[in-house]
């Protein structure tokens, strides 16, 4: 049958064209393009709440994904197909409590004894036993995990944490965050029996913050205060405790709080923090260095409520040439996943390694 044309089908096939147009621009503005997605899950996940990457000291593609579930009180490691090397079941009874396992962070050649050990931390959210620091060692040759800290318990309640390694004296300290008790910066010390224990050094205010993320190159740690941003504060035990506000809630227009993960990507030239914007579900990319120009923003398809994030540049195998892009996804259950770093439309550098805090003179 013809099709006639009229002015009323005109219309319709106009408002068609810029409805189309219209949803092509939005998608392309800020969305990564993401080519590969991979999804890690265990049997009994619940809410995968944060994770970090784990990079071998002799082969990259047998690098690691440690992610925490804070609902289900365990610790998976992954390696780089989502193929489940361990879980760790934290105490959870009436007598107990519960684990509830909160940021999780990695630091490469922590002293311990007559070895130097990879170490992974994180903290105790509501543990009954004494809030603190689970701190395991990472066996280079099984990629598994084994528990370190001696069980101290913390000064106050925690609810995030990060570690820092100081450039400057090249020794280990832990930040913890919490809802309302402010930061407190602890070293982590080998206790003299093949353990490891933190001791507190200073502490300032700061309003319900959980993300944290430190420099080891530029002596910063960056706190993300959830209702307002993310503030920079020297990691030093001796620095200022006077925090510069980096990132505004609302500072770019689509920044809506919580204001939750937070990691930093190495470069060369610069680098990038990057920050996630719960309340958009969008993540936004800032210059590594002061004063911290806006870059960019992105989202995930299918990605929302994200809590932790994480991203290296290393280069971990065929399938991930140029690093990984990692957060999590808030669902039922709240999983953690994995893209590849360069689909996210950022400028790549993979000079930089983890392990030394060096870059490539290439």
């Amino acid at each position: 049958m013809e099709w006639l044309w009229t002015p009323r089908k005109a219309v319709v096939l106009l408002a068609l064209a810029v409805a189309l147009a219209s949803l092509a621009l939005s998608a392309s503005a800020d969305d990564a393009v993401i080519h590969r997605r991979l999804d890690l899950v265990f049997e009994g996940m619940s809410d995968t709440d944060d994770m970090c990457i784990w990079i071998h000291p002799t082969d990259a593609s047998l690098s690691t994904i440690i992610a925490a579930d804070k609902a289900a009180d365990v610790i998976a490691v992954y390696d780089l197909g989502g193929v489940v090397l361990q879980t760790i079941e934290l105490p959870r009874s009436d007598e107990e409590g519960s684990e509830q396992p909160g940021n999780i962070d990695v630091r490469y050649g922590f002293p311990l004894g007559d070895d130097t050990v990879d170490i992974v931390a994180f903290n105790q959210r509501a543990s009954r036993r004494g809030l603190g620091f689970r701190i395991y060692s990472v066996d280079p040759d099984t990629r598994l995990l084994t528990r370190v800290d001696d069980g101290a318990a913390l000064e106050h309640r925690n609810y995030g944490m990060c570690l820092y390694k100081s450039p400057l004296t090249g020794k280990f300290y832990a930040f913890a965050t919490s809802k309302g008790d402010g930061v407190a910066q602890y070293e982590l010390v080998d206790n003299g029996q093949g353990q490891i224990t933190p001791v507190y050094v200073r502490g300032w205010d700061q309003r319900k913050c959980e993300g944290a993320v430190a420099d080891d190159e530029l002596g910063y740690v960056y706190i993300c205060e959830e209702p307002t941003g993310v503030w920079r504060y020297d990691a030093e035990p001796d620095g200022s405790i006077e925090g510069t506000h980096v990132v505004i809630v609302g500072g770019e227009e689509s920044f809506k709080k919580d204001t939750e993960g937070v990691t930093l990507y190495y470069a060369q030239d610069g680098g990038y923090l990057i920050v996630s914007s719960q309340g958009s579900d969008t993540f936004f990319v800032y210059d590594r260095h002061p004063p911290h120009a806006f870059v960019k923003s992105f989202q995930i398809i299918d990605v929302n409520d994200t809590d932790g994030i994480d991203v290296t540049n290393v280069a971990l195998s065929d399938e991930f040439p140029f690093g990984i892009f990692t957060c999590h996804d808030d669902g039922r259950p709240s999983i953690a996943l994995v893209v590849a770093y360069e689909d996210l439309g950022l400028e790549i550098d993979t000079s930089y390694d983890p392990r030394t805090g060096t870059y490539d003179a290439d």
